[in-house]
């Protein structure tokens, strides 16, 4: 496949796509989440007058189902709020001499910024180094 057949890739918004039914496809896309929150509102004041019964227990089963999708989101970030607060109390060095790897020191780490267009000051800031540690350094 050639490059140019990849132009999808740097699409960001439907402007940029080339072909007019990939433009309808990819804005029926966008709007589809919208519609779909704006379907359900105005659909169960219209069933309420309709079908009153389908419509309560509708509205009864969507608010358990976010009651137990936020309990659940809570519960799991509590706990990984605790195991974050274990985990900075370890003294992670002496672990690591307790390895049997020949040379942990060797082991090297790589952290990824994704960033488009941004200032190299900005990727210094957020890893917390100063611009001039990195001009001296050259």
């Amino acid at each position: 496949m050639r490059s140019c057949d990849k132009y999808y890739i740097d699409v960001g918004r439907a402007a940029d796509l080339k072909d007019p039914r990939e433009k309808k496809i990819y804005r029926a896309f966008e709007i589809l989440p919208g519609a779909l929150v704006w379907a359900t509102l105005i659909g169960m004041v219209f069933c309420s007058w309709l079908l009153p019964i389908f419509t309560a227990f509708f509205i009864i089963a969507f608010c358990i189902y976010w009651l137990l999708r936020t309990t659940h989101f809570a519960v799991h970030l509590t706990a990984a709020y605790f195991k974050m607060k274990e985990n900075l109390t370890v003294d992670w060095p002496a672990k690591l001499d307790t390895l049997l790897a020949t040379d942990w020191k060797r082991i090297y780490q790589l952290v990824i910024f994704p960033m488009y267009r941004e200032e190299l000051r900005l990727l210094f800031q957020m890893a917390g180094l100063s611009c001039s540690l990195v001009v001296q350094s050259q």
